[in-house]
């Protein structure tokens, strides 16, 4: 899965066919520790898969998710931008908040009212450039970002290294 697609490719290293019109496959998402993430959903190969030697799935397309969660920053550590990607498990009022380590909040992002779904890719992740709500520019260090909606809230720990 990258940038919020799932790509299955039909043929081998030689270029042949593993499959057929009418095979089915089944998808489902899973956390790097093994939790579902989504529902499965069963996927039909189809002659113009076929000729296209693949077939693409925008994982918004499979499955609101089951979960709200609040998932790794990336890069981490990062210099001086990154992205936090989380998922909504329902439509949300979503806020990011950063935090120094001795807990005081440098820097509040509103998101505003999301659907439910992925957010995950750079284009949908939330965007922390390294600043402060001054727009100063933050040391390096340990910080910590808050996920909070009506019902739900995480934090986590990212580094950002100069």
């Amino acid at each position: 899965v990258q940038g919020g697609y799932f790509a299955a490719v039909f043929a081998d290293l030689n270029r042949k066919s593993v499959v057929e019109p009418g095979d089915t496959f089944e998808v489902s998402i899973r956390s790097a520790s093994g939790d579902p993430l989504t529902l499965p959903r069963t996927f039909r190969v189809t002659p113009e898969s076929l000729r296209q030697g693949y077939l693409s799935i925008a994982l918004a397309s499979i499955e609101q998710p089951l979960q709200t969660r609040l998932l790794p920053n990336y890069p981490n550590p990062f210099n001086p931008e990154t992205w936090i990607p989380y998922q909504l498990r329902e439509q949300s009022h979503v806020q990011i908040d950063i935090y120094d380590t001795s807990g005081i909040r440098i820097r509040q992002l509103q998101l505003g009212t999301q659907p439910s779904g992925y957010y995950l890719d750079r284009a949908r992740a939330a965007y922390w450039d390294g600043r402060n709500d001054l727009g100063e520019l933050v040391a390096s260090g340990v910080y910590y970002y808050q996920l909070r909606t009506e019902s739900y809230s995480q934090i986590r720990r990212m580094l950002i290294l100069k």
